[in-house]
């Protein structure tokens, strides 16, 4: 069932395939929408090679677990500890304290092989923000890992079974993970993509090619080009036509798992398209996958970091091929010396690479445990995150359906002041506070859970990658605000606050009786007329927050890099409306229409002149990133525009705080 596996170049032909598309999606060629998939096609590879390995050793009764991770070691770690310690003193240099506190996080999960976990709490692949992350890419090695670390107990426990009941197996528990992430990119999107159980089934299509075929291809010269041109198709299809707003993996990974499944079966045949991957650039750039794959994410994210402008074309083209360069280097003096026993004993392995990563794993763990190291550069490390701190309003943990007693302030027995909805709410808090300290508010916030009664968003692609479980969440929370007007009859005052693009944005928004709405300004805007309605019929002051001007321009990142590089005009990080996002405007402009009927507060007069609007006064930073509120800049605005008349109506007790 498993014949000795022969060099095959053309799968190092097929790693090219995978790597260049990943490379080139991440550099922001729109052309390679698709390029993520490259790391599907890894996934199938590695298991087709491991399995044939390992199953074969099985079989002649010469397998040892100890020798099989000897020999992922050789493989994966010289090259990787490289890169983290290349790594090392330009996240030290370039990354503010709280950048820098999380590359430390993450490299100690490189060092466990947790990066999926890791960067599964802390990011969206997708997102905008993860570009700068140098070290997001090692998630797929820890999938593999992992995969690895289970793997090969499971063939061990079946070893004396037929080999048809391996496959058998191995298929059953392969479908059982498509089934799980299927499921899971509708409910769950952000955990599917970077968890063991919903890839799983990726490596496994390529270990029921080990078990179906070995080393062997399909036989019949026509039937072999049909499958090979056949996985070609499926693999371009894939790199071109899909895009970072689909769901994914899922049923949309099939094409490009199936495509490389298909071409290691067939690639045998003499067709054009095997000897493209017989071409010796594609086996060179393939024989480099490993290397280049480690070494591209973190030049363009320190890139990116460093530069004043957006990178273009032939930067990217620059880093590429310093990519190759470096990735032509390390095979040659690091991954090759590693991988040859005879070069590199066991011992030397081990004693070259344990003190290493323990010193990596040491080195980002003072670094997550000093907050990212404020001190350098005369304190001004430090100093430039806290001019940048979010303004979460009353406690950080005030979002979500918990209520802790830290989400309320002030008086008990005075009128409650209710603030309600998302991030763009939880900043408002901060400046309500700032112009009346002795308010009695309450805080309720959600994080991308627009304020509206009976109506949900329903997102699970794009950017914002939020599935059914947050949908459900999101529903219970304003539920439960809705409870909370009702039964308080203290609360005499309403601030809502939100983004309010979810109105446009969303996939489609869910009512209370569970059926789909359509997303857009002109059918949500009434719904959220009702929602004001209902709580004015109430007796209840509300005033409806517009959300802080902004654009494409992450602003607190503009700051940050002034500051910190002491290399650009404060004018290159003004917000220009003229550049703002089409869902942002045409939400805006439907918000301010509601003033004819509604207490519609706009920050635009008090920060903008024209289309041009001010992100700092002196030492005072407004924005923390493209459009949240820092802060000391909530505050300030908050006493500039006092907030709390704003909010109530009512003069102050005393003239509010300067």
């Amino acid at each position: 069932m498993v014949a000795k596996l022969k060099y095959r170049p053309e799968l190092d032909g097929l790693r090219s395939v995978a790597v260049i598309p990943v490379i080139l999606y991440h550099a922001g060629f729109q052309v390679f929408s698709g390029g993520f998939v490259g790391v599907d096609i890894f996934f199938v590879i590695s298991g087709y090679l491991i399995t044939n390995i390992i199953y074969a050793e099985m079989l002649e009764k010469r397998f040892s677990i100890l020798k099989f991770y000897e020999r992922r070691a050789r493989r994966i770690l010289p090259a990787l500890l490289l890169v983290c310690l290349a790594c090392l003193p330009f996240a030290v240099r370039w990354l503010t304290p709280g950048e820098l506190a999380e590359f430390g996080k993450s490299l100690i999960a490189v060092c466990l092989f947790a990066s999926n976990i890791f960067f599964w709490l802390k990011s969206d692949y997708f997102a905008t923000a993860s570009e700068l992350k140098p070290l997001l890419h090692t998630w797929s090695l820890a999938i593999e890992e992992q995969f690895y670390i289970f793997f090969p107990v499971l063939l061990l426990l079946l070893r004396r079974f037929p080999g048809k009941i391996v496959f058998a197996v191995i298929a059953v528990l392969s479908i059982i993970s498509f089934a799980t992430a299927e499921i899971g990119s509708v409910r769950f999107p952000e955990a599917n993509f970077y968890l063991l159980p919903s890839r799983a089934w990726e490596l496994g299509v390529g270990a029921l090619v080990a078990l179906g075929f070995g080393g062997n291809r399909i036989s019949g010269d026509g039937l072999a080009r049909s499958a090979l041109y056949s996985g070609w198709m499926m693999i371009l299809g894939s790199i071109f036509l899909l895009n970072s707003t689909m769901p994914f993996p899922g049923i949309l990974a099939l094409p490009s798992v199936l495509g490389t499944a298909l071409i290691i079966m067939s690639a045998g045949t003499p067709a054009v398209g095997t000897r493209i991957l017989r071409w010796q650039p594609m086996v060179w750039v393939g024989l480099l996958s490993y290397s280049a794959y480690l070494w591209h994410q973190p030049l363009f994210a320190f890139a990116r970091t460093r530069s004043l402008e957006e990178l273009g074309p032939v930067h990217y083209a620059g880093l590429i091929a310093l990519t190759f360069l470096l990735a032509w280097l390390t095979m040659k003096f690091v991954e090759t010396p590693f991988r040859d026993r005879k070069k590199t004993s066991v011992k030397r392995l081990a004693m070259l690479a344990s003190p290493i990563a323990a010193g990596i794993f040491v080195a980002g763990s003072a670094i997550s445990l000093s907050h990212g190291l404020p001190e350098r550069k005369n304190g001004l490390a430090g100093q430039i995150d806290a001019d940048l701190q979010r303004a979460e309003g009353l406690n950080e943990d005030c979002s979500g359906l918990t209520v802790i007693r830290e989400c309320e302030t002030g008086p008990s027995d005075t009128p409650t002041l209710l603030v309600w909805g998302d991030s763009y709410a939880m900043q408002l808090t901060d400046g309500i506070l700032a112009s009346e300290p002795g308010a009695h508010v309450v805080q309720r916030t959600f994080h991308s859970c627009p304020p509206l009664f009976d109506l949900t968003p329903y997102q699970p692609f794009g950017e914002a990658r939020k599935g059914l479980d947050w949908t459900e969440k999101c529903a219970a929370f304003n539920a439960s605000v809705k409870v909370y007007v009702e039964t308080h009859r203290e609360v005499k005052f309403v601030v809502v606050g939100s983004l309010f693009t979810q109105f446009e944005d969303a996939t489609w928004f869910i009512d209370s009786s569970g059926r789909t709405v359509e997303s857009d300004v002109e059918t949500i805007i009434p719904r959220f007329r009702e929602t004001l309605d209902w709580i004015k019929a109430r007796g209840i002051r509300v005033v409806v927050f517009d959300p802080t001007p902004s654009e494409t321009l992450d602003v607190g990142r503009c700051l940050a890099r002034h500051e910190w590089f002491d290399s650009l005009d404060a004018d290159d990080c003004q917000i220009d409306l003229t550049k703002g996002f089409p869902s942002l405007v045409k939400v805006h402009d439907a918000i301010m229409k509601l003033a004819q009927n509604y207490n519609i507060f706009s920050l635009r007069p008090l920060l903008c002149n024209g289309t041009v609007c001010q992100v700092r006064n002196g030492n005072i930073l407004f924005y923390h990133d493209i459009g949240h509120l820092t802060k000391e800049g909530s505050r300030f605005i908050g006493r500039t525009a006092d907030f709390y008349e704003v909010a109530t109506g009512l003069p102050h007790t005393g003239p509010p705080p300067k």
